[in-house]
């Protein structure tokens, strides 16, 4: 095994557990506020997808494709899944600094499985880099936001994204590029941009302005 997966494994997955246990962590009220301004932004809506079949890579300890129909088969890929269904979070576990989480009266999810139990969710607790068969070429949409930086071989796991994707199937990916102490980051921008460039039809965001949940790179891209 190489050296970024021993970091990876040893190190970065059990920050990011760590990190999801948190109460305030995906559990704010605007969650669906960030996820509606991120598919927004890209002209996608809830009635977007009919019967179609979504994936989201890296899905951490709430589903974003909750955004989405119910009548959609919905995919959710994290290599804590196993892990985060066992969790049940505390009200006092929360990122540093003040917070008046404690004092609300209704409370999101403390168990981080009723999240997952409000749909009919299919589970692949597998890193990206682990191929899954039974989608290979199945899925309309893939979502990969703030995740593909933080694998161990973010060439691996995009080549099983374009595996999953049906021709013209959509991809929505947003990475940041820099390594820092619990993300490896993308060690070559230029040939991730170039592999999309090669891959997939470009599509334009709908809404230009900037916003909190941006990343270093964004594309919304559609498999040739």
């Amino acid at each position: 095994m190489n050296e970024n997966f021993r970091e990876w494994a040893d190190v970065n997955q059990l920050f990011e557990l760590n990190y999801q246990k948190c109460y305030n962590y995906r559990d704010f009220d605007d969650f669906e506020k960030q996820w509606k301004d991120i598919f927004t932004k890209f002209g996608l809506h809830k009635e977007s997808f009919d019967n179609k079949i979504l994936l989201d890579i890296g899905c951490g300890s709430r589903p974003a494709l909750s955004y989405f129909s119910s009548n959609n088969e919905k995919h959710c890929m994290e290599p804590l899944l196993d892990d985060l269904m066992k969790v049940e979070k505390s009200k006092y576990n929360v990122f540093p600094g003040k917070t008046p989480w404690h004092n609300k009266e209704n409370l999101p999810n403390t168990k981080i499985k009723d999240w997952f139990t409000e749909e009919d969710y299919k589970l692949h607790s597998v890193p990206y880099e682990t191929l899954v068969p039974e989608l290979r070429g199945k899925v309309d949409f893939l979502l990969c936001w703030n995740v593909l930086d933080h694998g161990y071989d973010w060439k691996t796991g995009l080549s099983n994204m374009l595996l999953y994707l049906k021709k013209g199937g959509l991809l929505l990916l947003g990475t940041d590029f820099d390594a820092h102490k619990y993300h490896l980051g993308i060690d070559n921008p230029d040939y991730l941009k170039q592999l999309i460039s090669y891959n997939f039809e470009i599509i334009s965001p709908k809404v230009e302005h900037s916003q909190r949940w941006d990343r270093d790179y964004m594309v919304l891209a559609r498999k040739i």
